[in-house]
């Protein structure tokens, strides 16, 4: 398979991504932020450049270097922890976000993940795309290590950048959590857009590899930057991941007993009249 030319002079860019990347480009994250995705991008051709060209048939790997030729054990993505607890989740992470970025994605022998850049162009999110080998390259050249471990709770350790390196790069992931999410998405929803893929990637999004993203912001507490960027990869998937439209749950005395996440803007209002939404939604057991 062909062999992507990865600097920007040759139009490695082009290539990789279909975009044309310029000085303010709003296209990739709607209006999470220009000045984010410049970053991102400049890191990633920085990144992709200093190796020269990449082949489409080589998986990128943390621990076994580029296109397998380096043997320096680098930082980037561990999944061990999480993988020897619930394996068959792990399973259903890689392959959401096989589905979610268009790319292969899977784990080496020690429990890191990997990618590899398919052949042509790439079938789902280039947003998500974008961030994942971002985030994966950002790890592997600042050599440190995001792990990902079993927990009852679904968040990052610590999004405090005073807080030690490796709590900001730890994800706990609630397996629990996400099933929940995902039997409480209604019928019209596709049920994988808080799914195990989508989590993963949300936390990721926290974490200081992932660039340490808020779920609020100044101008709502309630929807921040790292929503906006989930929600440009769900615009990229289709019509039926919806919009989520608040982080923060929203309660209901019609239904004392769940909480409500509103994915549209008619169950956004209908929730706010205080009634139950029909459509639109995922809804989770009140504690």
């Amino acid at each position: 398979m062909r062999a992507v030319a990865m600097n920007e002079e040759q139009g490695g860019f082009q290539q990789l991504t279909g975009f044309t990347r310029v000085q303010g480009n709003r296209r990739l994250g709607g209006s999470a932020g220009s000045a984010y995705w410049d970053r991102i991008l400049g890191e990633l051709m920085d990144m992709l450049g200093g190796f020269g060209s990449a082949d489409a048939d080589v998986f990128i790997s943390s621990t076994a270097g580029f296109g397998g030729g380096g043997s320096r054990t680098l930082g980037g993505i561990s999944m061990a922890n999480l993988n020897e607890a619930h394996p068959e989740e792990v399973k259903l992470i890689l392959a959401d976000i096989n589905e979610i970025t268009g790319l292969s994605v899977d784990l080496d022998d020690n429990g890191y993940m990997r990618y590899r850049i398919p052949e042509g162009n790439l079938t789902g999110s280039i947003t998500a795309a974008l961030f994942f080998i971002g985030s994966m390259n950002r790890a592997m050249a600042s050599e440190e290590i995001v792990n990902v471990i079993e927990s009852e709770v679904l968040r990052v350790s610590s999004m405090d950048p005073n807080a030690p390196i490796n709590l900001q790069n730890t994800i706990e992931f609630s397996i629990d959590e996400v099933y929940g999410y995902i039997k409480g998405t209604s019928a019209d929803l596709n049920n994988k857009t808080s799914g195990f893929g989508m989590s993963f990637l949300h936390e990721l999004g926290h974490t200081r590899v992932g660039g340490r993203l808020q779920d609020d912001s100044p101008e709502n507490p309630n929807y921040g930057p790292n929503i906006d960027i989930q929600n440009q990869i769900r615009r990229e998937l289709g019509t039926n991941w919806g919009q989520e439209k608040t982080h923060s749950p929203i309660w209901i005395a019609a239904d004392p007993t769940r909480n409500f996440f509103p994915y549209s803007d008619q169950a956004l209002k209908t929730l706010q009249e205080g009634k139950i939404p029909t459509s639109g939604f995922i809804w989770v057991k009140r504690l």
